[in-house]
């Protein structure tokens, strides 16, 4: 009894040192510094919407399967809808990217104070730096999700002063909430699994009737810019080969089952783009 009352009151203290940590209080003058620049761009939710003049949107993993879509298939894609991406997909120059998903980078799994941690600072920094230098990111809109990277990986704002920014926070009132429920009303962004969840919500959000996931394969941990046989660092960390199935997987594909009939009654159609994604369980498949 006595260690649930201890457990509660530390549940508290956490609660309280996290809302005034130096991450809240970095990112509220990083925000302040954003809405105020001349130089920083951030866009409305409306302001995107407005935007929009296609009604599918191709959403981008960063599987080995991406290794087999043909120049052709990427542009008709490219002729055919929007683009999003998210995590890595910067690696590779496919095609114009209209959003990517700026998040959960370049760590080794665990989430202490970033100002403590110089190794990871230089990950993270090395990760915007390369995708800034993709051309195909040249007019890409960045979706800053805040009130998430308090706690994950800080984002070097300053490297974006002359981009497009969405701020999840400016919009999404709650910020990023780990639910299995698909938000429809833009007050939170359901983050489940991955942020493959994030990305289906937000493409929902936007108002897309189509959603096509690609490079989703799921069966294994092979990334379209390793070599075919060759396992990720962060992987050998996890004890996990190539091979595996990604770890991922289980809730993925209960959580796109899920709301793939929840888009259904909304009159949105979500899809997979690999015919042999572990996704085909749950999901129709797409083809151009």
């Amino acid at each position: 009894m006595d260690q649930n009352i201890h457990g509660k009151y530390l549940q508290k203290a956490i609660a309280v040192l996290r809302i005034f940590s130096p991450y809240v209080i970095y990112y509220k003058l990083l925000d302040a510094v954003l809405d105020r620049s001349r130089f920083a761009n951030v866009m409305t939710l409306e302001q995107i919407r407005d935007g929009i003049k296609k009604d599918t949107i191709f959403i981008f993993g960063s599987g080995f399967s991406i290794n087999s879509i043909t120049p052709a298939e990427f542009e008709t894609i490219s002729n055919i809808g929007d683009t999003l991406s998210f995590n890595y997909f910067f690696k590779g120059m496919f095609v114009p990217i209209k959003y990517h998903i700026c998040g959960e980078v370049a760590s080794t799994g665990h989430y202490g104070p970033i100002m403590f941690d110089r190794d990871r600072q230089q990950r993270i920094d090395a990760y915007y730096s390369e995708l800034l230098k993709n051309r195909f990111y040249s007019d890409t809109i960045f979706l800053l999700r805040y009130k998430r990277d308090y706690t994950i990986s800080p984002i070097a704002a300053w490297s974006f002063f002359s981009s497009k920014y969405f701020v999840d926070r400016k919009v999404c009132l709650y910020g990023i909430k780990r639910s299995v429920e698909l938000n429809k009303n833009g007050s939170s962004i359901s983050h489940n699994g991955g942020t493959l969840s994030d990305a289906v919500n937000i493409a929902y959000i936007l108002g897309y009737k189509k959603i096509v996931l690609v490079g989703v394969d799921l069966y294994d941990r092979r990334y379209f810019w390793l070599n075919e046989s060759e396992t990720r660092d962060i992987d050998r960390k996890r004890s996990a080969n190539f091979f595996d199935v990604h770890d991922t997987a289980k809730p993925i594909i209960k959580l796109m089952g899920t709301w793939r009939e929840t888009l259904e009654e909304e009159g949105v159609a979500l899809y997979v783009y690999n015919p042999k994604s572990l996704l085909r369980e749950v999901l129709p498949l797409y083809s151009v």
